[in-house]
């Protein structure tokens, strides 16, 4: 791959190759980071493993898994034969029933003997009290099924969880082996992207050298009538010194009569005023801003008359800063304003 001439780049060009080595670095040190989290996890996993608590809680569980396992077949033995003694107790209930229907159709009948309705009734009698008592064990050993299949399906639903942590749990030589292998595994790709983080960043400050410096600067200017101070001129602009007003005093002033014209101030009013310099805050940072902000301020009334965004143009040949287009925006304060500014400085403050 032939290589490449940054000092030729222009400014967009080079701005644009170091975002992309920036988005390449932060997606290294991404994957440095998740790889450092599998490594604390899986070495916390061997320490867990090693523990001797865990043969022991394996045996004990096989223990149980054993009571558990004589316990259900105990359950499906009973549960047989309370259905086969259910079952065969409702088909002596229904020919009982049915033999009390028939002698209770033959009491309807002209032709029977007054003997024979003695016996018949007596019969009935009888009939009807063994009914009763096989209804009641019918019931008793119905509730009593239903009982002994709800602690079935509870110790069944208590033995497939026991199998299945005993078939989850690797026995402890294994799981080790497979765990040490993972670390190793995750050590060396650690390795690897901290030497590719590394030679990326070499890459990065390589190509950087190439990016003029820039500042960031916060700058108040006064509009005075003859002795009178009439409004102050809050703007944030590109810089490309330390001191703005002495690399870019005309192109400072020029903003500041602008902003004022753009304020709707007469020509005349204007011409009268004198732009005075005051407070300043400088700051290193690492990008070209395209856009900024300023506000004028009443100082009679102490409050934001308007607010403007400024585009901004770098001339990488040139090596100069100016802006290019001044648009209104909606009023804010002085504090939002250096709010505005603190938060562009730590967005892209020098590393």
């Amino acid at each position: 791959m032939a290589e490449v001439d940054y000092a030729r780049l222009s400014y967009e060009e080079l701005k644009k190759a170091i975002e992309e080595e920036e988005a390449y670095l932060a997606t290294l040190k991404a994957d440095l980071t998740s790889a450092q989290a599998r490594k604390a996890e899986i070495e916390a996993a061997i320490a867990t493993e090693r523990l001797p608590v865990f043969e022991e809680r394996t045996k004990k569980r096989a223990e149980r898994i054993r009571r558990y396992e004589r316990a259900v077949a105990e359950l499906e033995a009973q549960i047989r034969r309370f259905e086969d003694r259910i079952r065969g107790r409702s088909e002596e209930i229904r020919r009982l029933e049915a033999r009390v229907k028939e002698l209770e159709a033959r009491l309807t009948s002209p032709y029977i003997s007054p003997v024979e309705r003695y016996i018949t009734r007596e019969t009935i009698t009888r009939l009807t009290k063994t009914l009763a008592g096989l209804r009641a064990w019918q019931t008793r050993d119905t509730r009593y099924l239903e009982f002994i299949r709800s602690v079935y399906e509870h110790n069944r639903r208590v033995l497939a969880s026991l199998r299945g942590w005993q078939v989850r749990e690797i026995p402890l030589v294994t799981r080790l082996e497979q765990l040490q292998t993972a670390l190793a595994v995750t050590t060396a790709e650690m390795e690897r992207l901290k030497t590719e983080i590394a030679a990326e960043e070499r890459r990065l400050t390589e190509k950087r050298k190439f990016l003029p410096k820039f500042f960031k600067a916060h700058i108040v200017l006064s509009a005075q009538y003859p002795g009178k101070k009439l409004f102050e001129i809050h703007v944030i602009l590109n810089s490309l010194s330390e001191d703005p007003y002495a690399t870019h005093k005309e192109m400072i002033e020029d903003l500041a009569y602008e902003l004022l014209r753009r304020y709707d101030l007469s020509p005349i009013l204007l011409g009268m005023l004198e732009i005075i310099y005051g407070e300043i805050q400088v700051k290193p940072v690492a990008k070209f801003n395209e856009k900024t902000e300023a506000l004028i301020v009443d100082i009679k009334y102490g409050v934001t008359r308007i607010a403007f965004e400024i585009a901004w143009r770098y001339n990488k040949e040139e090596k100069t800063i100016e802006w290019t287009d001044i648009t209104e925006i909606a009023k804010k304060s002085i504090g939002e304003l250096k709010e505005y500014y603190e938060k562009m400085i730590g967005e892209e403050a020098k590393e």
